[in-house]
C-alpha cells in the first residue's frame, strides 16, 4: 500500500492462479495423500484390533530398550552416547506411533 513500495510488485501475481501448475501439483500429490491416509488407517485399524494388552507390551518393550541402551553408554560414561541413544529411541516411539 506504500507509495514507495509499489514499483516492487510484490503482491501483484499472488491472485492469478495457474491452472498447469496446480494440475501438475494436484498430479504429483493426490497419489500420496491417498496412501498416506491408507497408510494411518491400516496402522490405527491394527492398533484398534490389537487390544491394550498387545500394546502396552509394545510400550514396556521399548522403555526397556531405552534404558538398556542409555544404560550401557552410562556405563562407559559417554555423554554423547547417552544423548544420541535418547534421541533415537524417542524417535522410534514417536514415529512407531505413525
Amino acid at each position: 500500500m506504500h507509495p514507495q513500495l509499489r514499483i516492487y510488485r510484490l503482491f501483484q501475481k499472488w491472485c492469478q492462479l495457474r491452472l498447469n501448475l496446480l494440475r501438475e501439483l494436484l498430479f504429483v500429490g493426490v497419489p500420496i495423500g491417498v496412501s498416506i491416509t491408507f497408510k494411518y488407517g491400516l496402522v490405527l485399524i491394527m492398533t484398534y484390533l490389537m487390544g491394550t494388552d498387545v500394546l502396552a507390551a509394545h510400550q514396556i518393550e521399548m522403555s526397556f530398550a531405552t534404558t538398556a541402551r542409555v544404560g550401557q553408554w552410562l556405563g562407559w560414561q559417554n555423554l554423547e552416547g547417552i544423548r544420541r541413544a535418547g534421541f533415537v529411541s524417542s524417535g522410534i516411539v514417536i514415529g512407531g506411533q505413525y
